[in-house]
């Protein structure tokens, strides 16, 4: 499936490393406040709730169009190269 994961560069670790702290900092003040977490995990979940899975959305014509498979559009560099195409 796919090829192999992305690893960001030196700039992108660095940046992602310096907002760690300030991150989990949000996240806890939002557990924190919320009255209510709902986790969902598991493959399956969105076909079973009768939702569209993302293999269904990605093969749209625009997609298509640009020779691009549900592979290629799991690949997070195609975020960065053409944000606009998501």
């Amino acid at each position: 499936m796919g090829g192999m994961p992305c690893k960001p560069t030196h700039e992108e670790f660095q940046a992602l490393v310096c907002r760690v702290p300030a991150t989990c900092r949000k996240a806890a003040e939002a557990l924190w406040r919320a009255d209510v977490l709902l986790v969902c995990t598991g493959a399956g979940f969105s076909a079973d709730s009768g939702l569209a899975v993302y293999k269904d959305i990605a093969e749209v014509e625009a997609y298509q169009g640009l020779g691009l498979s549900y592979h290629d559009l799991c690949r997070p560099e195609w975020l960065h190269r053409d944000p606009e195409l998501f």
